[in-house]
């Protein structure tokens, strides 16, 4: 049956997400490790590329800030304070110029953080709604462009790729080891094979403004 095809026992499952505890490592924003076995942002009702290039001019210089995973950042342990400020936008930007961003939301893989751990921390960055980046940018006299903001799902297919998942994005999982968040994790094993799936829902929102 569909339900004992997924079924392993315990000392199994717990080999397994051991294994990929030991082997959560990522160079670059690269989720190949787990190709297959998730699945997200296949569905934002925006294409950043192509809004950028709308809006992208032969004359205009392009300054690209806050990508890839910032590993080297974190491996320096200074305290997390957000991505972007809007007096420094201001700053650095010619009258005219164009902000551009697609950004995680505050709110994003609650489910899967309150699926896995035993204490629930707070929002890493309780500001990243787009209500709060378009107020702010606005009292600083940007003009808004485009803003949008969604909640999409986030499906897994395997526990181990979800165990894995939660130590690369260590800021939304803080302090989850799986020895011991080992009975939420059977407890996901029991979702996995009674629905077919793990889902959650990632928060995402884009907001373009003029200065």
């Amino acid at each position: 049956t569909k339900r004992s095809s997924y079924t392993m026992n315990k000392e199994q499952l717990l080999n397994e997400w051991l294994e990929e505890e030991k082997v959560a490592h990522i160079h670059g924003w690269d989720f190949s490790h787990i190709h297959g076995k998730y699945e997200e942002e296949n569905d934002l009702p925006w294409d950043y590329s192509k809004i950028i290039r709308h809006y992208l001019l032969p004359e205009m210089k392009l300054l690209d800030i806050d990508t890839g995973g910032g590993e080297f950042l974190l491996s320096l342990k200074h305290p997390l304070c957000g991505a972007f400020n809007e007096n420094e936008i201001w700053r650095v930007l010619k009258p005219k110029g164009i902000f551009i961003t697609q950004q995680v939301g505050a709110e994003n893989d609650r489910e899967l953080v309150e699926l896995l751990l035993n204490e629930i921390p707070p929002l890493p960055f309780p500001k990243q709604y787009l209500h709060k980046v378009q107020q702010a940018f606005e009292k600083k006299g940007f003009t808004t462009l485009e803003a949008e903001e969604v909640y999409r799902p986030i499906k897994f297919w395997n526990v181990g790729a979800l165990v894995w998942f939660a130590h690369i994005i260590e800021w939304e999982f803080p302090n989850f080891d799986v020895k011991k968040c080992l009975l939420n994790l059977y407890h996901a094993q029991e979702v996995l094979e009674k629905n077919g799936v793990i889902e959650g829902r990632i928060h995402r929102f884009l907001y373009v403004a003029q200065k």
